[in-house]
């Protein structure tokens, strides 16, 4: 349990953390992409895209170190939640051609519903992580005057698993965009 716990932890935390340092660097590009959305009206899409920014780069953080673990994991389902309804209402509206601006690690695609399956997996990964918080290499275990348990065994093998899937999702969304990009060459 303690596997899927840090798993979870690592996975979630490295998304949240190259989301926001993405969306960080192309402020402007991240707001036009949520006034895009048509959801909020224009005078409110650059505080909430401040907000947003701010409050995945807090989770992201708070995930990598294990401080307030719990806490992250309610901030990450309730971005995961909205994303997902946002991504829904344009889907429903017909508006396919609009990029999600996911951003980071998570690449920017077109609005599919595989973005909603792909978000409501994550928010399970969320919700396991607030139900059972990872006690390995964590903050939170720190404060509690309890073991940090860095140089468990244990740890290493499922960073490095997680990394890799990480890795292997970076990949096949780079192999997906080349894909799309072939297809659209041969069409013109």
């Amino acid at each position: 349990m303690e596997e899927l716990s840090l798993f979870a932890r690592v996975i979630l935390g490295t998304l949240f953390l190259s989301t926001s340092v993405t969306k960080f660097r192309k402020k402007e590009e991240h707001v036009a992409t949520v006034i895009n959305y048509r959801i909020l009206p224009p005078s409110l899409a650059y505080p909430f895209a401040r907000a947003e920014m701010a409050t995945e780069l807090a989770a992201g953080i708070l995930l990598c170190v294990g401080l307030f673990q719990q806490a992250a994991a309610l901030l990450c389902i309730l971005l995961l939640a909205v994303y997902s309804c946002a991504i829904a209402i344009n889907l429903v509206r017909g508006r396919r051609e609009v990029s999600c601006g996911c951003g980071g690690i998570a690449g920017n695609h077109t609005l599919s519903w595989w973005l909603v399956l792909r978000n409501f997996t994550l928010m399970i990964m969320g919700g396991w992580l607030f139900l059972y918080p990872s006690a390995w290499v964590s903050t939170d275990n720190l404060l509690r005057g309890e073991p940090f348990k860095l140089f468990y065994p244990r740890i290493f093998e499922v960073v490095i698993v997680s990394w890799l899937v990480v890795m292997m999702v970076i990949i096949s969304n780079h192999l997906w965009e080349l894909s799309k990009r072939i297809k659209s060459f041969r069409r013109s």
